[in-house]
């Protein structure tokens, strides 16, 4: 099995030798003695993790982190790695993205511990990532009606097969009350119930496009959320009332139950 890749950007060649002491067994290490040969490493070998000095020559550790633009989304965390910085300059590091920050002169096991927190943090949030790609590109490509609602009952997202069915592009949905999709107010009155205490009720809707007449839908599938975007575990017919804070509900066509 692959090791996983670790960048040390820092011009003491001492403290190279020490990291790769303490982390060679367990990852594959690269080695730059400056900011600017950093950037091409970064590019060339796609470390998971950046271990980064900040006073160097030729580029120092703020310019790399200008260039490169850290931020959650990057594949790679940063642990900056310093014996020189002031107060300022850490706060400074950790606006600009940084995941942690570690002073010379280290101990082994801190930084043994410090990489792995931090690879760990990391991989999770790419496979959450990964995960939030995939679930999107389902509700984008979905042929079924997807609306998201918050609990104030507001349209907060739709998918295109929404958009074109209810004849609204996604700025007019957005912010827009769910009642205004319905033909009839007592049905929003029967969803209303339904979401906030599992009471049942018929699943045809009738609703209204922008233009033309209404034209009726089922609710095949309807996932509250917590504020914490979680799903809750909640059974549709129990009459209790529940907290949430967002649903996403799937409708289609009549002739589409299957």
């Amino acid at each position: 099995m692959s090791k996983d890749k670790i960048l040390v950007i820092d011009d003491e060649s001492l403290i190279f030798d020490s990291i790769e002491d303490t982390l060679a067994d367990e990852y594959q290490l690269y080695y730059a003695e400056n900011g600017e040969v950093g950037l091409r490493l970064l590019a060339e070998h796609r470390p998971i993790l950046v271990i980064l000095d900040i006073r160097m020559p030729v580029m120092d550790g703020f310019e790399f982190l200008k260039q490169v633009g850290t931020s959650p989304d990057n594949p790679y965390s940063v642990i900056v790695l310093s014996g020189h910085a002031a107060g300022a300059e850490i706060g400074a590091c950790y606006a600009m993205g940084i995941t942690a920050f570690l002073r010379k002169p280290f101990n082994v096991f801190e930084l043994k511990g410090l990489v792995k927190q931090c690879i760990a943090a990391k991989k999770q949030y790419q496979s959450l990532f990964h995960e939030r790609q995939y679930i999107r590109a389902l509700f984008d490509y979905s042929m079924d009606v997807i609306v998201v609602i918050d609990n104030a009952f507001h349209l907060i997202d739709a998918n295109p097969a929404a958009e074109e069915l209810f004849g609204y592009d996604l700025v007019e949905l957005k912010g827009s009350p769910f009642n205004n999709l319905f033909a009839r107010a007592a049905q929003f009155e029967a969803i209303d119930a339904f979401l906030s205490t599992g009471t049942a009720f018929s699943d045809e809707i009738m609703v209204r496009p922008k233009r033309g007449e209404p034209f009726p839908l089922v609710l095949k599938l309807a996932v509250l959320h917590d504020a914490s975007g979680n799903p809750i575990d909640a059974m549709v017919g129990e009459e209790s009332s529940w907290g949430w804070a967002t649903a996403t509900m799937l409708l289609t066509r009549p002739g589409d139950r299957t």
